[in-house]
């Protein structure tokens, strides 16, 4: 993990730094971090690259419904772009060779995955390797990519905040050598971990679908009668806009709610 922090942030202070010019606000910040994120996850890859990226967001914005349980076939765009990722798996010369230029972390699991084939007996479908890998690399950037979109969107609204945060970065960097020393310390940035909380608790908006009653039920004060078999749907971010789990002003963002005590408020 600290390998991967490391490379992470020399690759995002890269990518940060050839910025020029007025951009949207997302295409300023995705593109940068899904660089770094590929570069400390691949190495010397084609994975950090436009293309890639391209079909990362292709799929990415078709997720939801996947995940809520429409066929791949409704959208097959999304469907190829994800298939586009996994096949660079197979198809990019350096990983697989095994070159000492792809990541510890890739050659580590490619020794994972054989000793697994081993293990059965027999090889993987041919494309088994590339779907795991893409799952990989789709949650790598799916997480990353929309928590600092949400923190840069609320401090970009909210100048006292954000003075605030960049005073405490400036002090969590102060005597580090680089980025990725002064990160290897998980209480070096409070203020901005509870900025990234709090613009979490706003932005999410995970749900849950197609569980399965298992039987019978009345849910306690709402009076609504489940049967066996049932299928529904939680939407568990409603809690995160209730005054009376996690404090006044729940549609509001307010810097301080995790900064007291960061475990009094539900974690988003």
């Amino acid at each position: 993990l600290r390998e991967l922090t490391a490379a992470a942030a020399a690759a995002l202070e890269q990518s940060l730094a050839a910025l020029a010019g007025r951009r949207p606000l997302f295409e300023a910040l995705a593109a940068p971090l899904w660089v770094a994120t590929m570069r400390a996850l691949t190495g010397d890859s084609s994975f950090a690259t436009p293309a890639c990226f391209d079909d990362f967001k292709a799929f990415d914005g078709k997720f939801a419904y996947l995940a809520g349980g429409a066929p791949a076939s409704a959208f097959p765009a999304a469907a190829s772009a994800l298939a586009r990722v996994a096949d660079r798996y197979r198809t990019d010369p350096l990983y697989a060779s095994g070159d000492a230029t792809v990541s510890a972390l890739l050659r580590s699991r490619r020794q994972l995955f054989a000793r697994c084939e081993a293990e059965a007996g027999r090889p993987w479908r041919p494309d088994s390797h590339g779907r795991i890998q893409a799952t990989m690399v789709w949650a790598s950037a799916a997480n990353t990519i929309p928590a600092a979109l949400w923190t840069a969107y609320w401090l970009a609204r909210d100048a006292a905040a954000r003075r605030r945060v960049v005073a405490d970065v400036a002090a969590g960097l102060r005597g580090a050598a680089s980025v990725a020393e002064a990160l290897e310390d998980d209480g070096a940035f409070p203020v901005l971990d509870g900025a990234i909380s709090e613009a979490l608790r706003l932005a999410t908006a995970s749900l849950t679908v197609r569980r399965v009653v298992v039987g019978d039920y009345v849910l306690p004060g709402a009076g609504c009668r489940l049967r066996r078999r049932d299928r529904v749907a939680l939407y568990p971010p409603l809690v995160h806009f209730d005054a009376a789990r996690v404090g006044a002003d729940p549609e509001t963002f307010v810097l301080d709610r995790y900064l007291a005590n960061p475990r009094t408020p539900l974690m988003p």
